[in-house]
């Protein structure tokens, strides 16, 4: 056994030595690396957010007085200032309206009597052919007769525009966008008989978190892009901001006015906005640059001299899907290995691959 023994030692040393001859005679080849030259570039921070396009103005439209819908406009249908949306039956307010013309040319004639009347018994005074109570009492009489004319007058006023009220006219130039109420129905005073809608200015509503809101100016411009389809875009401004956060979400509410190419964006389509909240001048490096020191993050800087590279701790700003963003520990010029980082040491000798600068 001790012959055994000492005969596979014998062996073993024999390879060692064998091997540790070859390992020192073979020449260390320098590792290939990626790189990058290090330029410093005004980088913007962005904030992005889905919100929803939502009409300029969304008006509920109501009749002033009740009464038996005879006639509206259909869904979907455009129409201008001014335009009448839907009839009431003008039966009733016709028949007050010539109530009421009968009772101010009543009320007229009563009182062209009782100026008459008055003036007579004037004239009669001036005579001493009578008493001066029923001067009095004709004066009474015709101012009787003028506040009745004045009640008429308001009365008949008041007819017209009841007439005038059974016509639903549009406040804007928009598209009928709900109907709530068909011909034949009897409708309430307030009751919502359509929605109007504006069909050229339309918002972008967001529902921003509150470190957003205190700290955007008013002016700031807001870069539209549909989620659907992205290559309809569009440019905003802050046009409304809610002033107190939704109770639930404790967002606040803001409402982008669409500037240009806002008829190419539907309603109730999804909008991402994208609001620039800074600049910065950053080193743009990709996240494979990206290593660990002592102090945190690092990169490997290459000595183009000597050709070797050493670690240099340095502050990321920010990330994004393909970059790493620098904003200290870097220089103009400085180029960065990019590739194999994980397995670099300080002082190793490296060759950067031609054209990978």
């Amino acid at each position: 056994m001790t012959i055994w023994k000492a005969s596979a030692v014998a062996v073993a040393a024999v390879i060692a030595v064998g091997c540790s001859s070859d390992d020192d005679a073979r020449p260390t080849e320098p590792r290939t690396v990626d790189a990058i030259q290090v330029r410093a570039e005004t980088v913007e921070e962005t904030f992005s957010q889905v919100g929803e396009i939502q009409p300029y103005h969304d008006t509920a439209l109501a009749f002033r007085l009740n009464g038996m819908l005879a006639s509206r406009l259909p869904l979907g249908q455009t129409v201008r200032e001014g335009d009448v949306l839907a009839v009431l039956d003008k039966r009733p307010a016709e028949t007050a309206l010539r109530t009421a013309r009968a009772e101010l040319a009543a009320a007229n004639a009563a009182m062209s009597l009782a100026r008459l009347a008055a003036e007579r018994q004037r004239t009669l005074l001036e005579r001493n052919a009578t008493a001066r109570a029923s001067v009095d009492e004709a004066n009474a009489n015709l101012a009787t007769t003028q506040a009745r004319v004045d009640a008429a007058t308001v009365a008949l006023e008041q007819a017209e525009d009841a007439l005038s009220y059974t016509e639903l006219r549009a406040p804007h130039e928009g598209t009928i966008s709900a109907v709530q109420a068909n011909q034949g129905e009897v409708v309430a005073s307030g009751q919502v008989v359509l929605r109007l809608v504006t069909e050229e200015r339309r918002h972008a509503v967001f529902d921003v978190p509150e470190v957003l809101y205190r700290t955007t100016p008013e002016d700031a411009t807001i870069a539209l892009q549909l989620v659907t389809d992205p290559g309809i875009t569009a440019m905003g401004t802050i046009d409304e901001v809610a002033p107190l956060a939704d109770p639930s979400t404790r967002a606040y509410r803001v409402m982008v006015a669409v500037n240009a190419n806002a008829a190419a964006m539907p309603f109730g389509a999804p909008v991402l906005g994208t609001l620039v909240v800074g600049q910065d001048q950053l080193a743009r490096l990709p996240a494979s640059a990206l290593t660990k020191s002592e102090g945190g993050s690092a990169v490997f800087v290459i000595d183009p001299q000597a050709g070797t590279v050493q670690r240099r701790s340095v502050e990321v700003a920010r990330f994004d899907e393909r970059f790493l963003y620098v904003s200290a520990g870097l220089a103009d010029g400085d180029t960065v290995a990019t590739t194999g980082v994980a397995k670099l040491r300080d002082g190793e000798q490296v060759l950067v691959r031609e054209g990978a600068r």
